[in-house]
């Protein structure tokens, strides 16, 4: 029988992606199936899709972002990375590796950290890594939505 711990943690993160994708789509983005992604890049238009294969991560695995997005205007693509930690565990340790694998993926990525289940040190740190090496900036949910109310997306 699954842990309910780990079923309650799967939720609270689903909430985090269903927030983030509600936003994305009031930002006037459309939502794709990832495997349509590349070729409805052709159609110059605002989409995204979730659960997107980008890549792999620095262990060579291959890498699923929880959400791409594509303006229709630049070449450039842009990820969005839910992080969502209610209890305590071991996510402080996976800051570095996340951080790691957004430098080598060469694409700029925003990360929306959430739930105080992490160290103040851990998220700090995480923190101080925005604006360096395609880690764009590290929000929490409200933060966010600002941002995206703002136009930034």
């Amino acid at each position: 029988m699954p842990d309910v711990a780990g079923r309650r943690a799967n939720q609270t993160g689903a909430n985090l992606e269903e927030f983030i994708c509600s936003l994305i789509q009031r930002a006037g983005y459309d939502p794709v199936d990832p495997h349509h992604f590349r070729v409805a890049q052709c159609l110059h238009q605002p989409i995204f899709a979730q659960q997107y294969l980008c890549g792999v991560d620095i262990y060579d695995k291959p890498r699923k972002c929880d959400f791409v997005l594509f303006d229709g205007q630049h070449d450039d693509l842009l990820i969005i990375e839910s992080k969502w930690q209610q209890a305590s565990g071991s996510v402080d340790e996976k800051f570095p590796f996340l951080v790691e694998t957004i430098a080598a993926s060469g694409i700029d990525t925003l990360i929306v950290l959430d739930g105080g289940g992490y160290s103040a040190g851990a998220a700090q740190w995480l923190r101080a890594q925005a604006g360096k090496r395609h880690l764009l900036h590290v929000f929490d949910m409200a933060q966010f939505q600002i941002h995206v109310n703002d136009g930034k997306l």
